[in-house]
């Protein structure tokens, strides 16, 4: 959980605890509105004055948000259509204070791979999955994240070649 402070309109300050994800999804609806975090959360509050849960209220605006979301819906209408690609199903964005406190979650695996524009860090994340986080090398530029629908020991396994060898036979028979 990552504590952060916003001041509200009324000039109070109040202590705002989410984990990544949330923060993620609180980042995503504040830069769809073109706006930082704090001034997203304070127009948020501003519209549903005397909330008793403002961890609430912000959780709730922040899923509506990234539900709501233009390029949500184009990418919903597409899997009607056809299913998105399988490895990027769980992809995500991320600016670089979520890449860092989603890396400080996860176990890293060996050092990053420098590969000039952008760099390549594989390991497992926090909810188990073998994970690739891609950091752009570009200033105010997005990261990635691809937690892969696996986990690290399969990936080793598969390395190895025994799902690959199973997997011929099961053909060939």
């Amino acid at each position: 959980m990552t504590h952060r402070t916003l001041v509200t309109t009324a000039g109070t300050r109040t202590t705002l605890k989410f984990n990544a994800t949330e923060w993620r999804a609180v980042e995503r609806a504040a830069a769809s509105a073109r706006l930082g975090w704090a001034d997203w959360a304070r127009d948020v509050l501003d519209l549903n004055k005397g909330t008793i849960n403002a961890h609430a209220t912000l959780r709730t605006a922040a899923l509506d948000a990234v539900l709501n979301d233009p390029l949500g819906a184009l990418l919903e209408a597409r899997s009607n259509e056809e299913p998105p690609p399988a490895l990027l199903a769980c992809a995500s964005t991320m600016d670089d204070l979520q890449l860092e406190e989603d890396q400080a979650a996860a176990q890293l695996d060996g050092a990053a791979v420098d590969l000039t524009a952008f760099t390549v860090q594989a390991g497992t994340d926090q909810f188990g999955r073998a994970c690739l986080w891609i950091r752009n090398g570009l200033r105010e530029g997005l990261h990635y994240a691809i937690p892969l629908q696996t986990t690290t020991a399969e990936q080793s396994r598969r390395l190895a070649g025994a799902d690959w060898r199973t997997a011929e036979e099961g053909r060939a028979a």
